[in-house]
This record gives structure tokens, C-alpha cells and sequence, in this order.
């Protein structure tokens, strides 16, 4: 019985996530039927997106780590000409669901693994296909959510700064993702327009 307490502590020690560094390392390409465009992105609404007010602290990220991200997931193989993808990031919604139950039971299932709540993020971009003259061709708009357990679960546990990071990284990259695919699948008409 006495040796319960601390094998327990000790698995919940060894069993914390924290932030995955390898998160800001992750490089895709968009499809070579898509014209290379250069990537520009509007920085004041990164600015807006990682400070919230219904939010009591600040998502852990910089300026500079969410512009490098979205470049790294919207890179051309090819070298880019005179068309530009305007990347705005429009809306970024933080959901946070608690699970009263875990009060009902004294915080027991936190122990056997259940999570004490769940964090949702969405983020939105909006991307434009702007001809050098400053002439948009084309607009679309992408959505990326990503979800996960937070605070308190013994098996999946992240610290308050790392989770929300985690989670906005995923969903960023979930938002790209969509944009990628959405170009890929409109790719002949925006060869066509791009000329």
C-alpha cells in the first residue's frame, strides 16, 4: 500500500505531454498542377489571431512562428512568378468544454485518465490570387479545427501554455491543408486566369 502513492505520481510525471518542437519542422507542397505563386501574408491578423479576450491568457506563439508555419505548409516545388497567394489569417475561435462529471467524483476519473476538459480550436484563413497589378483573381476561404484532451488528464496531460499552442499549431496546419486541396482541385482554372 505504501509504495500505491508514489508509483502513482510517477506515472503520472512520466506520462505529461509537452510541446512537440517538431510541430514548426513540418514542410508540405502544394501540387505541381498549380501555378507557383509567392506567399504573402498579412501580418496584423496574426497579430489579432493569438491574443483573445474570452481567453485568459494568450496563446503561446510568436508572430514570427505562425508566418513561418504557414510558409512551410504552403510551398511551391517550382520557383514562383508575378502571381501572388495572399494569405489572411480572418478567424481563430477557441471552444472549451468542461466535464462537470469529474466534479460529481472528486476529480477520481482524472486519476483513472479521463479528461477534465476538452479544447477545441478553428482557425480560418482567407486566400486571394492577386495578379502583380494588384488585380484578384480569385478567392477562397479554408478552415482547420484541431481538438484535444487538456488539463489534468493523467494518460494525455499538457501544460496551459503548451496546450493551446499544440492546438493552434494543429489547427493552422488543418486550415492549409484545406487550402491546398482547394487549389489543387481549382488548379486549371487558376492556370487559366493566372496567364
Amino acid at each position: 500500500m505504501r509504495y500505491i502513492i508514489p508509483l502513482l505520481s510517477l506515472f503520472l510525471l512520466i506520462s505529461c505531454k509537452s510541446f512537440d518542437n517538431r510541430l514548426f519542422d513540418q514542410k508540405e507542397y502544394l501540387d505541381n498542377s498549380v501555378v507557383p505563386m509567392k506567399i504573402v501574408i498579412n501580418q496584423s491578423s496574426i497579430d489579432k489571431s493569438i491574443h483573445f479576450k474570452d481567453f485568459p491568457a494568450y496563446v503561446y506563439i510568436t508572430d514570427e512562428e505562425v508566418t513561418r508555419i504557414i510558409n512551410q505548409q504552403l510551398i511551391f516545388e517550382q520557383k514562383p512568378g508575378k502571381i501572388y497567394l495572399s494569405v489572411i489569417v480572418r478567424k481563430t475561435n477557441i471552444d472549451i468544454f468542461s466535464h462537470l462529471y469529474q466534479m460529481l467524483f472528486l476529480m477520481v476519473p482524472v486519476l483513472l485518465g479521463a479528461p477534465m476538459d476538452t479544447m477545441t480550436f478553428t482557425i480560418k484563413l482567407d486566400a486571394a490570387i492577386i495578379k502583380q497589378d494588384g488585380r484578384i483573381l480569385k478567392t477562397y476561404t479554408s478552415t482547420g479545427v484541431a481538438t484535444d484532451y487538456n488539463g489534468g488528464t493523467a494518460h494525455y496531460y499538457y501544460t496551459s501554455t503548451d496546450a493551446p499552442k499544440t492546438l493552434y499549431i494543429r489547427a493552422l496546419q488543418a486550415a492549409c491543408k484545406d487550402l491546398r486541396e482547394q487549389l489543387k482541385n481549382d488548379s486549371d482554372t487558376i492556370n487559366r486566369i493566372a496567364r
